[in-house]
């Protein structure tokens, strides 16, 4: 999606933790500028955007034509069909899985759409990520294998991967697809997450009276940045929602003294996607908001590796990412230099995600 289109404004907007006045003026005027209201639903779709988009519109009172009005609700009816579904799927998973005394933890969508949105349906999901321990994932897909889960096997996955392929099964016309991790982070990624070395106990909540657990506040602010901001071109307005919503909806209870000390990109992080959507009041109370001026290619990533064969104007791309990405990335807060993270740092992590895939092909 291009940098400043209509279509992202809107999308920007819309993902207003709180709709104030200052939210509902600009939500009318980024729906009074469309000019291409079909790509608009597309791309709220792409960023997982359709049902809040919707929500957000029906709030602030603001007249959309009648035809994109139908589309975004029956988006918004399809994804929580879906979710019911999954919720489903994803209590008897955790039912059998404990039955056999595995812990596991639900990451993500999963775990978000019940903590952060209401309803659960707002937040749309591809599949259902699950994080037990490395000794238990073979256990694990036998489980899944025998309530109907097939599909696994060898499908490119680099050898150290940080989840089994994807498993699904056909349940109400829904495909439920499952990932089992024993890494909450992928290998092209800064750092990790497993169970026996998290920084805080997992929480517990309710869905449909049976508990689940998840990540803890520090865990899972850890886990959100970082998956958000993982390598591709263009960073998912839904995904930075989650984590301004996650933020606001625990704000008073997560340890923000300690995640400057330990984890301080989460905090950079954090801060640079305030330029891409809006800023919840509530958080000024714990970090500063953003500066005045975004770093040049707000919200703009970098080429994935494996579109690289596609042309050759994509290696530049890859080794020379927006500042936005590389200051989000790296944990560089604006106001300081790049030049280390352009010419050492990413150079380096590029040739290290080209050594993974390098092994894969020799194997």
């Amino acid at each position: 999606m291009p940098a400043d289109s209509s279509s992202e404004q809107l999308l920007r907007s819309a993902a207003c933790v709180e709709l104030d006045d200052a939210a509902r003026e600009s939500l009318a005027r980024a729906c009074a500028a469309q000019n291409d209201w079909e790509k608009t639903v597309r791309e709220a779709e792409l960023h997982g955007m359709a049902p809040y988009t919707h929500m957000r519109i029906k709030e602030a009172d603001v007249d959309i034509p009648a035809e994109i009005e139908r589309k975004l609700k029956a988006l918004t009816f399809r994804h929580s069909d879906a979710s019911r579904i999954r919720t489903r799927a994803l209590l008897e998973i955790l039912q059998n899985l404990g039955a056999s005394d595995i812990d596991v933890l639900v990451l993500k969508g999963a775990a978000l759409a019940h903590l952060i949105y209401d309803p659960p349906g707002l937040r749309p999901m591809s599949d259902i990520d699950l994080l037990v321990a490395p000794a238990h994932l073979e256990r694990s897909s036998r489980i899944l294998a025998d309530l109907g889960y097939s599909g696994g096997g060898d499908y490119g996955v680099l050898p150290d991967h940080h989840h089994l392929p994807t498993i699904s099964r056909s349940l109400d016309g829904l495909c439920v697809s499952i990932e089992i991790h024993h890494n909450a982070l992928t290998r092209d990624n800064i750092g990790s997450i497993h169970l026996g070395a998290l920084s805080e106990p997992p929480q517990e909540f309710e869905v449909d009276g049976s508990p689940v657990h998840c990540l803890g506040h520090i865990d899972m602010l850890r886990h959100l940045c970082r998956h958000t901001l993982e390598p591709r071109e263009t960073t998912k307005i839904g995904s930075a929602l989650d984590i301004m919503l996650y933020a606001h909806r625990y704000a008073d209870a997560i340890d923000w003294a300690r995640l400057r000390r330990e984890f301080p990109e989460v905090i950079t992080m954090i801060q640079l996607l305030g330029y891409l959507v809006p800023w919840p009041s509530r958080l000024s109370r714990y970090l500063p908001p953003p500066a005045a001026a975004p770093p040049p290619g707000v919200g703009v990533g970098m080429v994935p590796l494996s579109r690289l064969r596609h042309g050759q104007h994509r290696v530049a791309r890859l080794l020379d990412p927006s500042d936005w990405w590389l200051r989000a990335f790296y944990n560089v807060p604006p106001g300081r230099s790049l030049m280390y993270t352009k010419t050492i740092r990413h150079p380096i992590r590029v040739l290290f995600w080209l050594w993974r895939r390098l092994g894969k092909a020799v194997h």
